[in-house]
Parts: structure tokens; sequence; C-alpha cells
């Protein structure tokens, strides 16, 4: 979830044997984004589609659409965004005093979450989400 509230989704693929690759960044509204980047690898010339565009194409293969935040979602959002506004103490950041520097500076920029997965099958392939 971005600072706006809204669920944007980046995701990326690509066949270890062929470098073939696929990616879409800031899709909005697709349940699975890695299926739309897996369309992108396999059914274009492109390597990544971003924003609006990439939604679009999602939605042109009819992949699943997501449904809304949950309300106890938003919640959890709204108090972890003002944690951030309010953070005094950024000293973890210790090693990078430039992004320190610009979360105290502008928060507004970064976003709360992530999810990342790496999986490999029986034949040794990689994929990464």
């Amino acid at each position: 979830m971005g600072v706006d509230g809204k669920v944007s989704l980046t995701a990326n693929i690509m066949d270890g044997k062929t470098l073939e690759s696929g990616g879409v960044a800031q899709v909005s509204g697709i349940r699975n984004p890695i299926l739309v980047a897996r369309k992108v690898m396999t059914e274009t010339d492109i390597r990544i589609l971003a924003g609006d565009f990439a939604t679009e194409f999602g939605r042109a293969f009819k992949f699943q659409e997501s449904g809304k935040v949950s309300d106890s979602r938003m919640k959890e959002y709204k108090s972890l965004k003002k944690q951030l506004k309010l953070a005094k103490e950024l000293d973890y950041l210790v090693k990078w005093p430039k992004l320190r520097k610009l979360i105290r500076n502008k928060p507004g920029l970064f976003g709360l979450d992530t999810t990342g997965a790496v999986a490999m099958d029986r034949r040794g392939n990689l994929a990464c989400a």
C-alpha cells in the first residue's frame, strides 16, 4: 500500500534458461500481477509495462481483479503512516544517512509494506516475486 492508501503492485519474471523476462510496475486492481508479468514475457516484445497501461493490459487478458483494502488494514495503514511522520529516531538507518534524512524530510514518499517470495521447482528453476 502506498502513501496514498492505494494498493499498487510490481512483479517481474524471468526464464533462467532462455533469459526471457517480463514485468509490470504500479499495477492496481489486479489480484496476481505476476500472471500479468508472465503474459508480458510471453505475448509481447517488450520487457516491462507500468502504471495504468500495465493495469489495462492485465484487464485485457481478463486476470482476476482484486477487491478493496479491508477496513482493518486501512486502520493499520493510517496508524503506521502517522507513526512514520512522527518518528524522531531513525537510528537503525545509521549506515544510510542520506536515506534517513530523506525519510525525515519527505515521509510521504515511502510506502509501508512489501511482500517477496522465492521458489525453486524440481528442475532447479527459480521464481521470484
